[in-house]
């Protein structure tokens, strides 16, 4: 499976602003196998050994879930969190985060190291709540014009 239009983070975000909404790299998500490759202008990134796997908000501010993989490399444990950023985000939102979650837990030998943060949903039905409302009210002002 390739994915494209990936986001690439080494760490969650750690507060709201810019700087950190932006501190991330687009490519590509090349996952079969049992191996996962990232490929963008700035990062060509193999991963082979996956420890642990997670699912869900990255950091604790932000909306769009992240596939969070920690992964043996040459000795040392990193970090790579992944979610799908086509259309500015939102596809993610829309399932395409997921999607990638469901080939990557593919990889992982043990259930143990398996671990999906619930806490996510309540993020997302709030924005969509408001979501809803805002077009609402604008379907509303529009017709009663």
């Amino acid at each position: 499976m390739i994915v494209h239009g990936v986001w690439y983070r080494t760490h969650p975000m750690r507060e709201v602003s810019l700087a950190e909404a932006f501190d991330r790299d687009r490519g590509t998500l090349k996952i079969e196998d049992h191996h996962l490759e990232f490929k963008s202008d700035k990062n060509n990134i193999m991963i082979n050994n996956i420890l642990r796997l997670r699912y869900g908000l990255a950091g604790n501010k932000g909306l769009n879930t992240w596939v969070h993989v920690t992964y043996n490399h040459d000795g040392a444990v990193q970090d790579a969190y992944f979610a799908d950023g086509k259309f500015l985000g939102y596809f993610g939102i829309l399932g395409g985060t997921k999607r990638i979650w469901n080939q990557v837990v593919k990889f992982v030998p043990n259930p143990k190291n398996i671990e999906v943060d619930k806490a996510y949903m309540k993020t997302q039905k709030q924005f969509f709540g408001i979501l809803a409302m805002a077009i609402l009210i604008a379907v509303n002002r529009f017709l009663c014009r």
